[in-house]
């Protein structure tokens, strides 16, 4: 290991500052450097110490350099055998620096998935070069492993069409968040992260997703991610998270997909929350631009998710953010919502559930009862241009076509005795009933049902009769 040289100016400097901070300092009493080499590896020095006053030498992570080692083979092949060779030899994990790997190829080969191991390491991260690999089957990452390019713009994983073209193993995603083979009998890996890079999917009819999230729950995470031209197949979406295997994961950040026909999915087979609760840390920022074949361009059916900072582009035919549509989805809350060219921005399902205890409030009409999928759905800045409805409210039937609406609250259903009476709702539309406060007397046009609280004057609070106009109720 070389050092930094010390000048000989520096060095008087350095001398009364090491004895004064001889006091405070304890240095470790056996620390050194030691190339850590396997059966056939070259290494990057790793540096070993006591720590705490413990007798054993503890290690730092393990980092080796792939176009140093020894074993022939394509990038993949490489990484491959850097994590099987240090998985028992670096109790502190191993950081695989590829960067240096023929960056900015074009087309760079990779035969096989880097994690296809027999024992997987405590902890790995895989550092990609720019450039294009070809992948040619799925790569599936396992507990506490973080893949790491060089940004969506330069580091490109691209499904192989060439010769041999891409096998599957069943699951249809170029990137699996964990197995169930590896994951273990309580299905969580938790700590994996993709970071920085760019996935095409080439409309290469085996792959169904960009990223399949089914295992990977605490401190995992999807950020900087680019993903196209996955269309190929029936099911064409970006990331797919299963909330039932994958809860607690996230946040999903600064995503950008284009030339899919979902962007992202979320939902969650059985079971209302609060036992088990199933949500995710959110999908915060998201630029998702559809097929015309494909939609909606967000699925949402799982409960206590926030969407936030997200812009959808698409057809009138198509939805942008689907609540609710297959399965029970109460308690979501949405920022910061724009699109272009949509049918309906933001659409709110009238579907239903038979979840038992029930997650939304049932709608009771005599002896029949009714749950529905959707409830207590908060929605703050919406905008929406050049489509039809901002807004589509299947449970009360309101479509708004407001441009922009900036607060949507949709709450449960209002009970009376063996009916409801309908749902407790605000809104800032102007369509729409509101309660309004002023301190001038009401007049003019309103919308039926409104209600408007005067702070000044003899009356209080009006109501609006629709074409009768304002009328004092106290």
């Amino acid at each position: 290991m070389r050092f930094p040289r010390i000048s000989a100016s520096s060095r008087w400097l350095f001398i009364p500052l090491c004895l004064i901070g001889a006091c405070l300092l304890t240095m470790p009493t056996s620390t050194y450097a030691q190339c850590n080499t396997g059966s056939s590896a070259t290494g990057f020095n790793a540096i070993y110490g006591n720590c705490g006053g413990s007798t054993n030498t503890q290690a730092a992570f393990t980092m080796v350099d792939v176009t140093q080692y020894t074993t022939s083979g394509d990038i993949c092949q490489r990484i491959n055998a850097v994590l099987a060779n240090y998985n028992g030899s670096a109790p502190g994990g191993v950081v695989v620096d590829a960067r240096g790997y023929n960056p900015g190829s074009s087309s760079q080969a990779c035969s096989m998935n880097p994690w296809n191991l027999a024992t997987e390491p405590p902890s790995s991260v895989v550092l990609l070069p720019s450039g294009t690999i070809s992948i040619t089957s799925n790569w599936k990452l396992p507990k506490n492993a973080r893949l790491i390019g060089e940004g969506p713009g330069n580091t490109i994983l691209a499904v192989n069409t060439g010769v041999g073209g891409f096998t599957d193993d069943g699951s249809g995603a170029m990137i699996e968040m964990g197995t169930s083979s590896i994951c273990g009998t309580i299905l969580d890996c938790p700590g994996i992260s993709i970071e920085h890079l760019a996935l095409n999917g080439n409309n290469v009819s085996a792959i169904k997703y960009g990223i399949l999230n089914l295992y990977a729950q605490e401190l995992s995470q999807v950020d900087d991610v680019a993903i196209s031209y996955i269309t190929g197949a029936t099911i064409g979406t970006g990331i797919s998270i299963q909330m039932l295997t994958a809860a607690n994961s996230g946040a999903y950040t600064n995503l950008k997909m284009s030339n899919v026909k979902t962007c992202v999915s979320i939902t969650s087979t059985s079971g209302p929350p609060p036992s088990p609760v199933y949500d995710t840390r959110g999908i915060h920022g998201l630029n998702c631009s559809i097929v015309s074949t494909g939609g909606p361009a967000i699925s949402l059916d799982s409960p206590n998710s926030s969407l936030e900072d997200i812009f959808i582009t698409g057809s009138t035919s198509q939805d942008g953010i689907a609540i609710g549509v297959n399965q029970s989805a109460p308690n979501n809350i949405l920022f910061n919502i724009g699109g272009s060219g949509l049918g309906k921005l933001i659409h709110l399902s009238n579907a239903t559930n038979t979840v038992t205890p029930p997650s939304c409030t049932p709608y009771t009409t005599g002896s029949t009862s009714t749950t529905y999928n959707v409830c207590n759905t908060t929605i703050l800045g919406a905008v929406n241009s050049g489509g039809t409805y901002t807004i589509a409210d299947d449970l009360t039937g309101t479509d708004l076509t407001d441009t922009t609406v900036g607060v949507y609250i949709l709450g449960e259903t209002v009970p009376a005795a063996n009916n409801s009476v309908g749902y407790s709702r605000f809104t800032t539309s102007s369509s729409q009933p509101t309660w309004l406060v002023g301190s001038s007397t009401p007049s003019g046009t309103c919308k039926a049902g409104q209600i408007y609280s005067s702070t000044s004057g003899t009356n209080t609070i009006y109501g609006c009769q629709g074409s009768g106009g304002w009328a004092v109720i106290f």
